[in-house]
């Protein structure tokens, strides 16, 4: 009976290392699933930042060959886009209106729990030829391809409410003088042609002459 009891005891003893073994491997297993996927995110996260960040940083430099390089193919085939033709757009519509200082402010990524996409906020700030313009508000999709991240672009990245057919021009005019008037309302001053009349005394002469020459002045 304490040969059986000692054989019962060593066999309980190595199930008990393997059930032991057994949850330190899956513990192992839970914790390098979860470990990846901490670094997964981390990478993505990363990976959106910086395009975001190349995106913003070459339109406030006004750099649209650097600025296209971030911007998704298949975004830019649904326009009917080439890299070429949005270089263009910006520079024939930024040049057209003078833009210059481009500020970009309040950049947000912004994660879509649900299917982990991102979405990118950002406000522009713009001088043109006629003075500070008012703040534009923009938001986009970022695209994951082959584990990298690039912005899905429209012309509504130039100006919000902008088509792609849409143009934008400025043109100057020159403004008219208004009329003063007294508290009579009697015109004192207005848009017209004026006359002057002067005498050089020097070519009046002297004398006669002098008054010869007054009297033809005066015919």
């Amino acid at each position: 009976m304490e040969h059986f009891s000692r054989k019962k005891n060593k066999l309980g003893n190595k199930k008990g290392q393997y059930i032991g073994i057994a949850i330190v491997s899956i513990l192992l297993v839970i914790a390098t699933v979860i470990g990846y996927k901490y670094w997964a995110d981390k990478q993505r996260k990363e990976k959106a930042n910086e395009v975001a960040n190349s995106f913003v940083e070459a339109l406030e430099v006004q750099d649209y060959e650097q600025l296209t390089d971030t911007l998704s193919p298949s975004s830019l085939e649904e326009i009917e886009y080439t890299k070429e033709k949005v270089e263009e757009r910006y520079a024939t519509i930024y040049g057209g209106i003078g833009a210059k200082d481009l500020e970009v402010v309040n950049m947000e990524l912004e994660e879509n729990e649900e299917d982990d996409a991102f979405t990118l906020h950002y406000d522009l700030n713009l001088t043109t030829s006629l003075g500070k313009l008012e703040t534009q508000s923009y938001k986009t999709n970022l695209q994951e391809i082959d584990n990298n991240y690039f912005v899905d672009w429209d012309t509504h990245l130039i100006f919000p409410e902008m088509d792609s057919d849409d143009t934008i021009q400025i043109h100057f005019t020159s403004g008219n003088r208004g009329n003063i008037l007294d508290r009579n309302g009697e015109l004192l001053a207005g848009e017209g042609k004026g006359w002057q009349v002067g005498l050089h005394p020097a070519q009046l002469e002297e004398g006669e002459g002098k008054e010869e020459n007054l009297k033809t002045i005066a015919e």
